[in-house]
């Protein structure tokens, strides 16, 4: 990498080429005669420079379905014919491919004959018949499974396995689509596999390093593994491992890492392993130089005290009993117990211990203290500037002197305005007398602060407690008076007269923010006013706000009998997913009255008015015509999902089914509830015997509603990729059981 940075500096440009890897090199296969075969060749690139080039065959028999390619990892499909050829006659020739990383030749030779796959597919009677053969060869398995004349074999005179073959076979995969179809047409155990470790830690990688995992190969059957990962310091063996791989069902997959690509930390990264829907990953962590990984650590470590220390600090400045307070300080003493272990500020470490000290009343712990350092610190007062200045601060809080306590606290803040540290701004704090008997000299010191960059939480607890005791300073809601408020709701420092203010300088605001709104928010759940939830309601309207964690609002203005503009429609739009109560009647009333409510309206307010108003209510009998046309419509449109469901089954309970309600009986009866556990599944497929084409239903949150008219129904899932899988954990439940319907005769 190094050379090649230097080489780019010098004005040298090479074009790094692919490295081609073609798999098979050479072809040697019996084929049957009269017969049209497919056969697949994997180029690829080695180094993951993207290929590009053509492929052409030079013998007519032997055709390229697709002669152009490009990308890290091709497949290139051979059709090869064999009509009219005799016995023991050969296809023979080359693919030339031309790339841009060279040429390079692929010669083939095709054996016409009867092959063991035709003997084989003649004998075999049953899917038990095949499941053997499977078991003790999958590469002939496979070959049978791939012949054209596959379905003609005696067991696949069964549709139903027919179908479940095509329907698998409109995947690319063919080895997995074996697997899948011997799963479901044999009532095989899916074939699966676990790696030996879900991490492996390196100390240090000075040079290359070649290491390896175990992959294990859990119950029989045909398993290819694509493995893939996200750094580029990791350089895997192979990027596929196949099923020949494995030898007594383990498979030991090599990789190298690169020191030169790693950072000069700790290095994460994975390696991935996926075989269909099965995703296992190994995480690779490695520690480049230990000794700077012990440093960072540390300095998190100091950092996170640090925090901890201010935390308590201010923890300290809102509480008001002594009892705690007193607790707070030994806490505060701990931490700085453990920064004296772990900073090299130890010096600012012992003035703070020395200042708690005195704040506990005791001034003799704190003299002790401060004289063992005193003189080291004024020696080197340039250096240990923010020392110098928490010492010159004690010193004048142990022997007050009004001349030096202006002098220093002249020179801080002229440090201040040019450092604005947390440091100096506590200390001007302390020792301002101007700042504790001004409000507002001390609000425009604070805002200045502020411009100066300041965000610290102690400038924020200041102006939110001067906020509270002169709330007539709060004038705006710029940012810092929302940064400030919200700091005071969260720690109890909003009084009641604040409050108000709050809202009149609120209301005189055009543009209401989130963190304004949150405001608002805390203040109503401290004074409820019919006003201000009303301001609070509408502001969510304004804002298009249509979460389910706002419906509790506009609930509580539709049942205060508020008069909010489209507080109706935005009680609807804002529904959770499961809204177990009845809506307020007021919001019925409102939609009785509109005729062309949109769907997803129709479909909210149907479902609870069947689950939760009686047949004899007002609201029910004013709707039901509405809701008997919906259902009816859906029904017709084979519509399903679990709004739907709660709809059918209400409406069905009603004792008067007409003839319209009856034609959707069957397609009721016939609906079931399908769950995929499977991670990565994006749809359910689904066959039937008796007929042409296929329906696809996507999954929603693993789970799709499906009506199943047929025992001999095929179910598979798909994923994003279009590859098709069986699965033997989809659990599918009935979901309406309408016994009472079918005695009645409908």
């Amino acid at each position: 990498m190094r050379e090649r940075i230097n080489r780019l500096a010098k004005g040298i440009i090479e074009e790094e080429l692919p490295m081609l890897v073609c798999e098979p090199s050479n072809i040697d296969l019996p084929i049957k005669v009269d017969e049209a075969v497919r056969f697949e060749i994997e180029v690829r690139s080695d180094n993951k420079i993207p290929l590009k080039g053509v492929a052409y065959s030079d013998n007519i028999r032997v055709k390229v379905v697709d002669a152009t390619f490009g990308g890290i990892k091709n497949v290139l499909v051979l059709e090869i014919n064999s009509k009219n050829l005799n016995s023991d006659e050969k296809i023979e020739g080359s693919i030339t491919l031309v790339t841009n990383a060279g040429e390079r030749e692929i010669p083939y030779i095709f054996y016409i004959k009867n092959t063991d796959t035709v003997l084989v597919l003649d004998s075999l009677k049953t899917v038990d018949d095949f499941m053997v053969i499977a078991k003790e060869d999958m590469s002939i398995a496979l070959a049978i499974f791939m012949y054209k004349d596959f379905c003609s074999s005696s067991f696949m005179r069964d549709i139903k396995l027919q179908k479940l073959y095509e329907t698998l076979s409109r995947g690319d995969d063919f080895r997995s689509n074996l697997e899948n179809f011997l799963q479901a047409a044999g009532n095989k155990e899916a074939v699966s596999f676990q790696l030996e470790n879900s991490q492996l830690d390196f100390a240090s990688v000075e040079e290359e390093k070649t290491s390896s995992i175990k992959v294990y190969k859990e119950n029989w059957g045909l398993l290819d593994i694509d493995v893939s990962t996200n750094a580029g310091f990791i350089k895997l063996g192979k990027d596929k491992i196949k099923n020949e791989d494995f030898v007594d069902n383990v498979c030991e997959l090599e990789f190298t890492i690169d020191p030169n690509l790693l950072d000069d930390k700790k290095n994460i990264a994975n390696i991935n392993f996926k075989n269909g829907l099965n995703d296992k990953k190994l995480e690779i962590v490695i520690n480049k130089n230990l000794e700077k990984e012990y440093q960072r650590e540390a300095r998190l470590f100091e950092r996170k005290q640090w925090i901890n220390y201010f935390k308590l600090r201010m923890e300290f400045e809102l509480s008001n009993e002594k009892l705690k307070k007193n607790e707070i300080l030994f806490k505060m003493l701990a931490v700085l117990d453990r920064l004296l272990v772990s900073t090299y500020k130890s010096l600012l470490v012992k003035l703070l211990k020395a200042e708690i000290f005195l704040m506990q009343g005791d001034k003799a712990g704190a003299k002790s203290t401060i004289n063992s350092i005193d003189s080291k610190i004024k020696e080197n007062k340039h250096e240990l500037r923010d020392e110098y200045l928490i010492l010159e601060y004690l010193d004048t809080y142990m022997y007050p002197d009004a001349e030096k306590i202006r002098d220093l606290c002249k020179l801080v803040k002229d440090l201040y305005k040019k450092d604005h540290s947390i440091i100096e701004l506590i200390l001007i704090l302390n020792l301002d007398p101007t700042l504790a008997d001004n409000p507002l000299e001390k609000q425009k010191f604070l805002k200045r602060a502020f411009e100066l960059g300041d965000r610290s939480c102690i400038l924020m607890m200041e102006y939110a407690r001067l906020l509270c005791k002169n709330p007539h300073l709060l004038s705006s809601c710029g940012t810092l008076e929302v940064l400030a408020l919200s700091f005071g709701i969260r720690n109890n420092l909003i009084s009641i007269s604040l409050s108000e203010r709050i809202l009149e300088v609120v209301r005189d605001t055009k543009k209401v923010n989130g963190a304004i709104l949150n405001i608002l928010i805390s203040i109503y759940n401290a004074l409820p006013s019919n006003e201000l939830l009303s301001d609070i309601c509408e502001i969510f309207i304004n804002g298009n706000v249509r979460k389910s964690y706002v419906n509790k609002w506009y609930e509580k203005c539709i049942e205060k009998r508020l008069e909010v503009d489209r507080i109706y429609e935005y009680f609807i739009y804002s529904l959770p997913e499961r809204y177990d109560a009845p809506m307020p009647e007021e919001v019925l009333k409102y939609f009785e009255r509109i005729n062309s409510m949109a769907e997803d309206f129709k479909l909210r307010i149907f479902e609870n008015i069947v689950e939760y108003y009686p047949h004899n209510s007002e609201i029910y009998r004013a709707y039901i015509k509405r809701i008997k046309i919906f259902t009816i419509d859906n029904a017709m449109k084979l519509k399903m999902d679990s709004h739907l469901t709660n709809i059918y089954s209400g409406i069905l309970e009603e004792d008067d089914i007409d003839e319209r309600l009856a034609k959707i009986i069957p397609f009721l009866m016939n609906s079931y509830d399908i769950y995929v556990p499977e991670d990565g599944a994006k749809s359910i497929i689904v066959v039937y015997p008796e007929l042409n084409g296929e329906k696809i239903y996507e999954l929603k949150n693993k789970r799709a509603y499906v009506a199943l008219y047929s025992e001999n129904a095929v179910i598979l899932i798909e994923d994003e990729f279009g590859n098709r899988y069986y699965s033997k954990d989809m659990v599918v439940d009935k979901i309406f059981y309408m016994q009472n319907l079918i005695d009645k005769g409908i």
